[in-house]
Order: structure tokens, then C-alpha cells, then sequence
């Protein structure tokens, strides 16, 4: 079994054909060089000897919040060189004092700020020729803060078949309550796999969004490695009309349906959008914007803009999106195939430009989660 055992101590007595140990207590940590977890310390360990059969059990804690992190029971036959150790997590808690990247350097880059709970149990049995494992962690519920934005309500089981070496079965799937990479999803399901060597498949995930689907399209990770991580959220049937209800933007109405995709890339530079487009299908739809003008006295060609976009209809809306999410995004925005609606004030020019083809193009810089909410 590739784990270490360091500064064993404890009070042994040896009668009549009987060791034991009392009040052990040691450092486990992994002998990998990328260790899957950081050390973990036991107090109160017990073990006997006897007929060649040892008995062990220990309670692993995290040295630093003392947290209580996972039973061991271990049974090993001196005889023959086979035995097992059967391991249970109760309730590890996560909060200020306890996170996975405390338990796991793997966890780094991947979830901070988590709160909620797990529970587990798992079994690792050996003979002299061979080391096999498996277990399975749940979850009824964990929040935390994913490179993309906020995660709640991640729950549910995730089966391992070589726990020692952290290979799940394949597929394995996850219910998450609500992501928000901007606008809140809801009701999503993540399916994932964890491959050996630290390699993360995460085979997809979808949300119904907005009357259509927000989707994670499948990416691959290596856990604890730095590297460019790239996730592309592709958003098909988004109803331009229930978004503008959800961002309860009242100045602002809207129909149209939308399709597209984002990409975010994330190396040592942080995140960025690379190359985000939204398209509206045909026949297209209507923007319409009833709020305050700041500008006074503008020419008849602005004040034909201002006034086509109280009821602006379009063929086509395209919305391209570029830059840092920590920094300014620039959004570019353009409108083909378009005529007055029914509440745009018409003139003279107005009835004239009406007849020629039109193309609007609008370009917004702002700070990604400041343009998302605006």
C-alpha cells in the first residue's frame, strides 16, 4: 500500500501470547510524489497481535483544525501476507477551517470557498502480489466557488474503482442546484469520470436555461497540474424575452430566440472570454429601449438611431464578446435586416431611411459582471 506511517508512538504491553498497543498515535502521509492528499495525524490508535492476526484501528484527523476525517479498521494476516482496511468518512464538514484543497492539493484551481458536507466508506485489500480498492463518496449538498462562478447544491454518489489510485466508474453523475457564470442556471447534472494519473473527463452538463439549455460542452483536466484550463458553456433556445425578466431590466423589452457559445480560458494570465458569439435564429425579433436619453439636441441621423431603438425590428442580432472577466470585456453588437416597429416615432427621414437597408452596430466595454447585469 503506497502510504507512510511516521513517528509511531503508544504504550504496548505483551501477555500471555498477546501484544497491544494503546494510545498510538502517527502521521500517515502518500508516497507519491504528487501526494492525492495531505498528511493526516491519528491519536488514540489501537492494535493487537495475536495468532498471527493483527487488529488496528485508528481515527485520521487534519493536524492543523483537528477535524475528525476518516475511520480505519485494519485486519492483516501474518500468515499468508493478505488483509483489508476498511475506511469510513462520517461527516467532513467544509467551512473556514476545513476545505478539500486542506485535504487535497489537487483540489487547488478547481473549488474554493466550499461549504457543506460528505460522507464515505471504502475498502483497500491486499494480498502479497497485489493492491485493490474501491469506495464511494456522497454528498446531500455542497457550495463552493468554480473558476466559471458560484456552484450550489452539488449532490449526490460518486463510485470509485481503484480508490487508492482515484478511477471512478465511468459516467458518474452529478445533480447541481444552480451555477452562475452571470446569470443564475438551475436544475442542472454534471457527468464526469476521473481517469488515473490525476486526469478529470468531464463528459458534459446542462441546465434548462431561459426556455432553452445551457450546456458545458466535455473538457479534460489534469488535477494539480498548472496549466490552460478551457470551458466552452453553449447556450441553445435562450428566450431573449424571459431573459430580460430575469435580469429585471424594465427599461428593456425584447423577443427573439439565441443560440451560441462561450469559451473561458484560464492559465496564469486568469480568466478570459476568447471569441463568445450569440446568434438569433430567424425570422429574428424586436429591441425595444423606453428609458432616459442623456444627450440633448442630437442630428436628425441620431435622433433617427434613438428613435428606431424605441421598437427596433431584426432579422439578425449577432452579440460577440471578447476580453478579461476580471478586466473590461468589449461586446459587440450588430443588427442586420431591420425595420421600425409599431412604437418607433416616424418623420419625413425616418419613412425615407426606411425603404434603404440598415445595420446597427453597438460596441460596450464594461467589466463582464457589470455588462451581464446591465
Amino acid at each position: 500500500v503506497p502510504l507512510d506511517l511516521r513517528g509511531a508512538a503508544g504504550e504496548w504491553r505483551y501477555a500471555g501470547g498477546r501484544l497491544t498497543v494503546d494510545g498510538g498515535s502517527f502521521m500517515l502521509s502518500d508516497r507519491q510524489r504528487d501526494a492525492r492528499f495531505q498528511p493526516l495525524t491519528a491519536r488514540d490508535a489501537t492494535l493487537t497481535l495475536q495468532d498471527n492476526r493483527i487488529d488496528a484501528a485508528a481515527m485520521l484527523r487534519e493536524p492543523l483544525s483537528d477535524r475528525e476525517v476518516l475511520h480505519a479498521g485494519i485486519v492483516h494476516n501474518l500468515a499468508d501476507g493478505t488483509g483489508t482496511a476498511d475506511l469510513e468518512a462520517a461527516n467532513i464538514t467544509f467551512d473556514k477551517a476545513l476545505q478539500p484543497d486542506t485535504l487535497s492539493r489537487l483540489a487547488l484551481g478547481i473549488v474554493a470557498n466550499a461549504q457543506g458536507s460528505v460522507q464515505g466508506t471504502g475498502r483497500v485489500s491486499w494480498t502479497p502480489g497485489k493492491v485493490s480498492s474501491f469506495g464511494m463518496v456522497s454528498t446531500d449538498g455542497v457550495d463552493f466557488a468554480a473558476a466559471f462562478g458560484p456552484v450550489k447544491g452539488v449532490a449526490g454518489t460518486v463510485v470509485f474503482t481503484d480508490l487508492l489510485g482515484l478511477v471512478t466508474a465511468p459516467d458518474q453523475k452529478l445533480k447541481i442546484a444552480s451555477i452562475n457564470p452571470g446569470i443564475e442556471a438551475n436544475n442542472g447534472e454534471l457527468s464526469f469520470e476521473l481517469q488515473g494519473n490525476n486526469v478529470l473527463q468531464v463528459n458534459g452538463a446542462h441546465w434548462p436555461f431561459l426556455n432553452g439549455e445551457l450546456v458545458l460542452e466535455p473538457t479534460r483536466m489534469v488535477l494539480g497540474a498548472a496549466e490552460t484550463r478551457r470551458y466552452t458553456l453553449s447556450v441553445a433556445g435562450l428566450d431573449a424575452s424571459q431573459l430580460v425578466n430575469r435580469l429585471e431590466l424594465t427599461n428593456i423589452d425584447a423577443s427573439g430566440v439565441f443560440d451560441g457559445r462561450l469559451p473561458l480560458v484560464f492559465d496564469h494570465d486568469g480568466g478570459r472570454i476568447d471569441g463568445g458569439l450569440l446568434l438569433s435564429r430567424l425570422p429574428g425579433g424586436n429591441v425595444s429601449y423606453n428609458g432616459p436619453l442623456s444627450y440633448q439636441d442630437l442630428s436628425e441621423m441620431a435622433n433617427f438611431a434613438f428613435a428606431s431603438l424605441k421598437s427596433l425590428n431584426f432579422r439578425q442580432m449577432r452579440v460577440e464578446m471578447h476580453g478579461a472577466l476580471e478586466g473590461e470585456i468589449v461586446t459587440r453588437v450588430s443588427f442586420e435586416g431591420l425595420s421600425q416597429g409599431q412604437a418607433a416615432r416616424k418623420n419625413f427621414v425616418t419613412r425615407a431611411l426606411a425603404r434603404l437597408p440598415i445595420r446597427f452596430n453597438v460596441n460596450i466595454r464594461a467589466p463582464f459582471f457589470r455588462l451581464v447585469s446591465s
